[in-house]
């Protein structure tokens, strides 16, 4: 570790120290009244924190007791020519992602993954694929490049790679798969010039990698057989489970974009810069080496975490989430690096620096297992309870072509969930019968004007709003439960689709009834609450009514209405009948507070 002053800092950067300058740059960037005064002093050591990267151990520049604003970690990665590049593993991004060498890289991580290391012993247990019923119809065989031709797979079950993408707006699908044209295309392929270009980006990948087969929605489905689109849909869960890898064009906002552009060495949101060192002497294959200058490479770890919080184009899309987490392996072609994910871990392809935080939840192991099991035990109950809950908030605030395809999009990880939570019976439009109180306490990010025009789901599931779920109660052991469930029920759209689009729906609770009054919004985040009191609470206070304030009322719990039309509930007369109707009409997400769980609607 070194101490040194900001005097120091700063003098020697303004005479020309590199490693100053980058050191003092974020400070001197702040405002001027948030320099250290001149005797500050900083600590700087070097670290290495492998959580982030593992095959890619990141060595970072910590730089203690900062006052100004700006960065306290500095992430260096090494070029591959240097010396020191043995033990500093960490690349710079890679940018010519379609070149050959990049390829190889990537058959090199799929080796790894299927044949390789005992960390990846998950990835290589196969799943053995049925017999009949689950394999897609059609594939698109790519060993012709210009010439991709239409084949029907008529109960064989070769490899294929499957496609991950966002469709855009419909011109951007010039070349779908039609009753018109789909025996053209299997007879005699497609002129590979009419196709968009994530398209063509994908056949050209499935190509390179050495595989035959590629599967798309858009060319692989009928898209103007209602018939056709009922069967395949129905498969898209296993279409992406079983794919042996899964190109993810996650950069790409429409078909028309594609994903095999260079990407910047430099990713304009990073400053990079050079670093000189000077490499000691050192033994290399038992020859004494001399000393030598070299280079490396820094950024401000804070710019780079704040670069995740703009997702890419496919993480804002509902239908995606499904093909992300059902695939077994996923290349997924980021705006600023190439990553390869499997069930074991998320990594950059070329040993670039990429941190996980923020990606999407992988599906639990036991999801995944050939024959379902019951979850018996308190712990694997509440195991598979909290990962339903991680999967619901990472999809719940994503955005669809269609409103009410909310519940047919995420259908698939329904289905993958109901192996191991009783089967469709079980399930009540995006909650679960046999923990139904529990999955009742959700809350919205941020509350919603209204619920869609058009009915979807019943108005105590999420699925009846266009907002994220931002948390939701975990299962505790030994919650008492004050509520009972007197009926639950939902009409589906279509009895051969359980996990599917629903007509209506039906809940009844026996519950507690407290007297609570909605409250104006909050300046901070625009919720309206009701303050939930005991009977003796309420007297004492006036019903919160004439209580003031809610941080001045007791109260055993609060409860957030989901939407501003509900809440003409404080609009209700106060007599048992109405108050009855209002409580078990209009939905509002409670918290835990004192083990009393409570959900209306």
């Amino acid at each position: 570790m070194y101490t040194v002053s900001w005097a120091a800092l700063d003098s020697a950067a303004r005479t020309g120290c590199v490693w100053c300058t980058f050191l003092v740059g974020p400070a001197r960037i702040a405002k001027t009244e948030r320099l250290p005064k001149s005797d500050h002093r900083y600590n700087i050591r070097l670290g290495t924190d492998s959580s982030r990267s593992e095959d890619a151990p990141v060595i970072d520049i910590y730089v203690d007791n900062t006052v100004p604003e700006g960065c306290s970690s500095l992430h260096i990665w090494v070029p591959a020519d240097i010396a020191l590049h043995a033990a500093l593993r960490c690349r710079p991004f890679l940018s010519h992602v379609r070149s050959t060498r990049v390829l190889d890289l990537v058959k090199a991580a799929l080796d790894q993954c299927t044949h390789g290391v005992a960390e990846h012993e998950g990835c290589r247990v196969k799943i053995p694929i049925p017999t009949s019923g689950t394999f897609p119809s059609r594939l698109v065989d790519c060993s012709n490049i210009d010439r991709p031709r239409l084949v029907e797979t008529n109960g064989a079950r070769p490899l294929y790679v499957a496609l991950s993408y966002v469709w855009g707006p419909p011109s951007a699908q010039p070349c779908r798969t039609t009753m018109a044209n789909v025996d053209e295309y299997t007879l005699h392929g497609l002129d590979s010039k009419t196709l968009p270009q994530t398209i063509r980006d994908a056949i050209y990948v499935t190509n390179a990698l050495g595989f035959q087969y590629l599967w798309l929605d858009s060319l692989c489905i009928i898209q103007d057989s209602a018939e056709d689109k009922h069967r395949e849909i129905a498969r898209m869960r296993d279409v992406y489970r079983y794919a042996y890898l899964t190109i993810i064009a996650a950069s790409a906002s429409s078909a028309f974009e594609g994903f095999l552009q260079d990407r910047p060495l430099c990713p304009g949101h990073l400053h990079i810069t050079d670093l000189p060192v000077v490499v000691p002497v050192c033994k290399q294959d038992g020859q004494q080496q001399k000393a030598q200058s070299s280079t490396l490479i820094a950024f401000d770890s804070a710019v780079y975490y704040r670069k995740l919080d703009e997702p890419e184009p496919i993480n804002l899309r509902s239908w995606c989430l499904q093909e992300l987490l059902m695939s077994s392996r996923s290349l997924i072609y980021a705006s600023t690096t190439l990553l390869y994910r499997c069930s074991a871990k998320t990594m950059a392809i070329g040993g670039a620096y990429y941190g996980t935080y923020g990606e999407a939840p992988r599906l639990p192991s036991f999801i995944s297992k050939p024959a379902p099991f019951p979850p018996t035990s308190p712990i694997s109950t509440r195991d598979v309870h909290d990962s339903w809950w991680d999967v619901v908030k990472a999809y719940s605030g994503r955005a669809l072509s269609y409103p009410s395809d909310k519940l047919v999009a995420f259908a698939g990880l329904a289905e993958e969930f109901g192996r191991v939570r009783g089967g469709p019976s079980n399930y009540l439009s995006g909650l679960w019968r046999d923990t139904l109180l529990h999955d009742l306490l959700w809350l919205l990010d941020s509350p919603a004007e209204s619920r869609a025009v058009d009915y979807r789901a019943p108005s105590w599931s999420w699925a009846s709003l266009d907002r994220a779920i931002f948390s939701h109660v975990s299962w505790w052991e030994g919650d008492t439960m004050l509520a009972e469930v007197v009926m639950s029920a939902v009409v589906l759209h279509d009895e051969r689709l359980p996990y599917g689009h629903v007509t209506g729906g039906h809940l009844v609770l026996r519950v507690p009834l407290i007297l609570a009054t909605v409250t104006p919004p909050y300046k901070v985040d625009s919720r309206r609450r009701l303050p939930l009191q005991t009977a003796e609470q309420a007297h004492l206070q006036g019903g919160c009514r004439n209580g003031g304030p809610i941080g001045h009322l007791p109260y055993l719990a609060r409860a957030y209405l989901d939407t501003e039309e509900d809440a003409t509930v404080d609009q209700i007369d106060r007599s048992s009948e109405e108050i009855q109707g209002a409580v078990r009409g209009r939905p509002a997400s409670i918290q835990k507070n004192r083990g009393l769980l409570f959900r209306s609607g």
